[in-house]
């Protein structure tokens, strides 16, 4: 009776399920990056799946890292190619198919019928490098044999207006810190920025922080008034130069370089960082994280006449606080603690998760950590 009813279950499946359409991708038009430079034979092209949302995602922007360039969100990558595909040397065009399945087919992956997909394209062979792409338009999947997807748009002109007019860049050296801030004239569909950093001007940049882990470089969309913004790089070595690149992201996922600046941090250069008051609370990610034996944890408070004292403390994994790293009045400013890594009792604690919070009247946040022994 149990094997009857199994293969009454199964044997459906296997007699209907629908095979696969061909959905034919190229390009009748060389694609060109934002400096308006043709790709070449080679460079990659990522086919994307919009995912629920049908919203097209930034990409990871770590650049030099293994994962730049991938996919967020709930976008998936499908398939990688490459420009000159199927096609002679030169031609900086591409062609090549990809299946695509019955909509709830059980047999199926991704793409199904209905679904949106987009080719996103690199300006070099590894993503890892590149500094320019640019995202093709979502494509509704037909599911009908021999279907054409012509991603016809140039890169470099999906908008002829600038996403950010940028009118000052500056960077300032502080004790172990360089305070940067800018300010956009204008923001066009912009989602946010991103911050890199090197010890030289040519040299390789890491990504320091994005809009996607730092509110204050959250984008303010569309906006034709003045914006500022503001960012604290902590935990330096005086008297070394420090470079910094700022970009913007598009609501594309279109990343657009705005400028290099550099700063040198001096011990005896405190009276910035001293008489900066910052417009609102933020609590940032300790550094470093993963840590050992020590971590610095920052704390911006702007002019509140109403928050009281402020309590800064370090729980377990459990939720049992450890230890109290600060309780009384923390005036406006920038305010750095250090956890050592031990309890109120002086007591070292083991490897492991931990959370610190900030909490006054008016502002409450937490945030997780990693101690390594």
């Amino acid at each position: 009776m149990k094997l009857t009813i199994l293969f009454t279950l199964l044997f459906p499946v296997f007699v209907f399920a629908q095979q696969p359409t061909v959905l034919d991708i190229f390009n009748n038009t060389p694609y060109t990056d934002e400096n308006d430079v043709t790709l070449e034979d080679g460079d990659v092209i990522h086919v994307i799946w919009a995912g629920p949302d049908n919203v097209i995602n930034s990409p990871i922007l770590t650049i030099g890292e293994v994962n730049s360039g991938q996919p967020t969100g709930d976008d998936q990558l499908l398939e990688v190619h490459a420009v000159g595909e199927n096609y002679p040397p030169g031609f900086g065009q591409f062609s090549f198919s990809i299946s695509a399945y019955p909509a709830g087919d059980p047999q199926s992956r991704r793409p199904q019928v209905d679904d949106r997909i987009y080719v996103r394209a690199f300006n070099t062979n590894n993503t890892q490098t590149a500094t320019y792409y640019g995202d093709a338009q979502l494509y509704i999947v037909q599911g009908v044999n021999g279907e054409d997807y012509d991603p016809l748009i140039d890169m470099g002109s999906t908008d002829s207006s600038l996403p950010v007019e940028l009118s000052s860049f500056t960077a300032v050296g502080g004790n172990k810190e360089v305070v940067l801030e800018w300010a956009t004239e204008s923001e066009l569909n912009n989602i946010g920025f991103i911050i890199s950093r090197s010890t030289s001007e040519d040299g390789v940049y890491k990504e320091l922080d994005s809009y996607k882990t730092l509110k204050e470089l959250k984008g303010a969309g569309s906006i034709t008034t003045q914006t500022t913004y503001h960012y604290v790089d902590g935990n330096l070595i005086n008297e070394t130069t420090y470079w910094y690149k700022l970009y913007d992201v598009h609501i594309s996922g279109k990343v657009n370089e705005l400028k290099t600046i550099s700063a040198i941090p001096n011990a005896d250069n405190d009276n910035y960082l001293a008489n900066y008051i910052p417009e609102q609370y933020l609590l940032k990610q300790n550094y470093p994280n993963p840590f050992n034996p020590e971590t610095k944890i920052e704390i911006q408070v702007p002019e509140d006449e109403k928050a009281g004292f402020t309590q800064v403390s370090v729980y377990n994994a459990v939720g049992q606080k450890i230890r109290t790293l600060f309780n009384g009045q923390l005036n406006p400013g920038i305010h750095f603690l250090i956890w050592d890594g031990k309890s109120d009792a002086g007591s070292g604690m083991p490897s492991g998760i931990y959370f610190y919070s900030v909490k006054n009247n008016r502002y409450s946040e937490i945030k997780k950590m990693l101690l390594v022994r």
